[in-house]
């Protein structure tokens, strides 16, 4: 293809690049030819110039050396001549005594001082001798920079080598950022959250443990793990749901019952309270309200009790207080105690007025005045307001002692069996102590019923239920 026009006419050929005969060079290729021309002459400018400064040196190095090397010979014989004759002064003084040692002759001298001009004349010539070289090299090296060929700047000065605390410091740094950067076990981290989502899961958070199983399960966490989380989601949904729905219920009730107590509406909000709780089971709000509703109950019976004692109807006011003793509650036990007092009071009285209404009315005996002692008046008997004497007191047969006691004993023995024991003591002490003195039986119930009220008190302070008179 070279030198050919067929089948295209090229400036170069494609092969080996060779310019082809009707190929003109550029202007801007002339152009850098011609600078590389003038950059290669002033190369070889320089390189002419650094050699024949080196060859100027290396030729006045050559001199000085030959001139000090002349200038060496002389001294060298100079000085072994005086030393010669330094040595024939020193035997002709050996000869005369009387001449002092550190006189010198005047051949001596004279040798002395050329010796001195030989040795001054041997530095001024090395001293010349590297002056000489120093200007060359200076020469050289400026006509070097300015024929444009700057010469290599010196290497910069080695660093200062690097302390063994420093690299101590850098690998606790390393080590540092390693511990606290350092990948933990997958195996952990996926165990962390699969605790995590079971935690969740028990706490009602059922939305977020279903997350975290996607993500687990995405993550490839183990089939024992993802089975767990499963488990504990399914065991709790029917909880939380049925905990949420009992919360509702609760927040829709609890206003209800505040405003029917506040309304004095007790026996609605006691139906109220136990409907829920059949449904919902019972917690500690709803025994705290249960509570407040038994103490509301309780103040009503007893008001009720206060009125049947006024009208002096016994047994109301014995069914009364014993359906407030049965709510145990321990805002009550003051009050009932004041009332079981005046219910024994007016039982009293009852006995009393029963006792003295069955007496026999008969004619009084005459009445006889006291003997008198001697020496002492006779006095009469307290006069009525109607004038009359009073009379003795009446007393009581012993056949209607024994029935009205049997008849307390009895009320006793039914009062305690409805456990009802309070009220049983009272009418054994009644029995024992008013109406026949000393009687064994009412004294036995007594002690029987003090007993068993005793052991009641003991089993509710313990926290254990009193059932059948016996604690359980």
């Amino acid at each position: 293809m070279c030198g050919k026009d067929f089948p295209r006419k090229v400036n170069f050929c494609p092969f080996c690049g060779t310019r082809q005969g009707g190929a003109q060079a550029r202007p801007d290729e002339r152009v850098q030819a011609e600078e590389r021309a003038r950059a290669d002459e002033r190369t070889r400018a320089a390189e002419r110039a650094k050699a024949d400064a080196q060859a100027k040196l290396d030729e006045q190095a050559r001199v000085a050396a030959k001139r000090q090397a002349d200038e060496q010979a002389r001294a060298d014989a100079a000085r072994a001549e005086a030393l010669a004759q330094v040595r024939d002064g020193a035997a002709v003084a050996g000869s005369a005594a009387q001449q002092p040692s550190d006189a010198l002759t005047s051949d001596q001298q004279a040798a002395l001082e050329r010796l001195n001009q030989l040795r001054g004349n041997g530095k001024p010539a090395a001293a010349a001798a590297a002056s000489a070289k120093s200007t060359a090299s200076a020469s050289a090296h400026h006509s070097a920079n300015a024929q444009g060929n700057g010469a290599a700047p010196s290497p910069p000065p080695l660093r200062k080598p690097i302390s063994k605390s420093t690299w101590v410091l850098v690998a606790i740094l390393l080590g540092l950022i390693w511990f606290l950067a350092r990948p933990s076990d997958p195996a952990k981290k996926l165990q962390a959250r699969v605790d995590q989502a079971v935690a969740q899961a028990q706490d009602c958070k059922i939305d977020l443990a279903r997350n975290e199983y996607t993500s687990l399960k995405a993550d490839k966490a183990s089939a024992a793990q993802l089975k767990q989380v499963q488990d504990t989601i399914s065991a709790n949904a029917k909880k939380c749901d049925a905990k949420r729905n009992r919360a509702k219920a609760w927040n829709d009730l609890r206003p209800q019952l505040e405003s029917a107590l506040q309304s004095g509406s007790i026996d609605q909000a006691d139906r109220r309270l136990a409907a829920f709780t059949k449904t919902w089971g019972a917690d500690d709000e709803t025994r705290e309200l249960d509570g407040r509703i038994d103490v509301r109950k309780g103040e009503r019976l007893l008001n009720d009790v206060d009125a049947c004692i006024k009208r002096a109807d016994r047994a109301c006011a014995e069914n009364k207080l014993q359906a407030a003793e049965k709510l145990q509650r321990n805002e009550l036990k003051p009050r009932i105690e004041v009332l079981r007092e005046a219910l024994s009071q007016l039982l009293l009285r009852t006995v009393l007025d029963q006792s003295a209404a069955s007496q026999p009315v008969s004619a009084p005996p005459p009445a006889t005045a006291p003997r008198a002692q001697p020496g002492q008046a006779a006095k009469p008997l307290p006069a009525t307001p109607s004038g009359q004497q009073a009379q003795p007191a009446p007393q009581a047969q012993p056949s209607q002692q024994a029935q009205q006691a049997r008849k307390l004993l009895s009320e006793a023995e039914r009062e305690l069996r409805q456990g009802n024991y309070k009220a049983a003591m009272d009418k054994a002490n009644i029995c024992a102590t008013m109406i026949d003195e000393g009687n064994r039986e009412c004294t036995a119930l007594k002690n029987r019923a003090e007993r068993m009220n005793r052991e009641l008190m003991n089993c509710v302070a313990s926290g254990r239920e009193w059932i059948d008179d016996r604690c359980q």
